[in-house]
């Protein structure tokens, strides 16, 4: 594995220690107003087709992409779906349209929506502006184990976020941005560890496995509550995050 660039300089790039890409509230900023005939990309369809089982040791994350804000945020991981209701709920306390499905649904006990879930769930907001929330299942067996059985360990999500659009001065090798662009689009979960050293390497692994690692220049920096390992080349850049997750806050997760 190359060694990291201890040189690249971040600017005004946010910092290795921001959670901003991992702050659901961030998602449920108002709509700007829209532009005179700007186009408008209409939200994928709500998807309800879920596995009636699941293998053992599954666990169950949730994300939140907002197109309108350019936010991903991402909730979890929890033991089963019902630990993951009263972020749902939460995001989609500002829709009125949203709270209308959701009671149309939780209100079908043979449909079993408390239990099952769904895969996408579209939360319409005003404008034409909405957000996306899709179920994330992942078999981790030592993860599930802290979730259900406790212990004082916590639990580090990875996250990974690029190709993202900067501006950048080749010379200087300055991000001269203030916030990348294409984090909604770009977005995904990678998974999640119970130990800080794995979750670091399978962050690193994630970032430099993708064509074109071999002109990227990279690095790493932050704590144990929050990592970036961060590329870039002259086009775009990557992010893959460490955060984590207390232990004591995944208790309420659990329903």
């Amino acid at each position: 594995m190359p060694s990291p660039d201890k040189n690249i300089i971040f600017g005004t790039l946010e910092s290795p220690t921001s959670t901003q890409s991992l702050d659901p509230c961030a998602c449920c900023d108002p709509p700007p107003p829209p532009a005179h005939n700007a186009p408008t990309t209409p939200p994928p369809a709500d998807n309800f087709d879920v596995p009636a089982n699941h293998p053992t040791n599954t666990v169950f994350y949730l994300t939140l992409t907002a197109p309108h804000t350019d936010n991903f945020a991402i909730r979890g991981p929890a033991a089963d779906f019902r630990g993951l209701l009263p972020h749902i709920l939460a995001a989609s306390s500002n829709s009125p349209e949203a709270i209308r499905k959701l009671a149309i649904l939780r209100g079908d006990e043979e449909f079993g929506f408390d239990d099952l879930g769904f895969s996408t769930f579209i939360i319409p907001l005003a404008r034409g502006a909405y957000i996306a929330l899709k179920v994330v299942r992942k078999v981790n067996e030592p993860v599930t184990r802290l979730l259900r059985y406790g212990g004082g360990s916590p639990i580090y999500l990875i996250t990974s976020h690029g190709p993202l659009s900067h501006d950048i001065s080749t010379g200087s090798r300055i991000v001269s941005s203030g916030r990348a662009k294409g984090r909604a689009a770009n977005s995904r979960l990678v998974g999640s560890a119970v130990d800080f050293e794995r979750a670091k390497r399978i962050a690193r692994e994630t970032l430099l496995d993708r064509e074109g690692k071999d002109k990227m220049k990279w690095t790493e920096s932050g704590t144990k509550s929050s990592w970036l390992v961060f590329g870039m080349d002259e086009k775009a850049l990557w992010e893959v995050r460490v955060e984590m997750v207390e232990h004591r806050t995944l208790g309420g997760m659990m329903g």
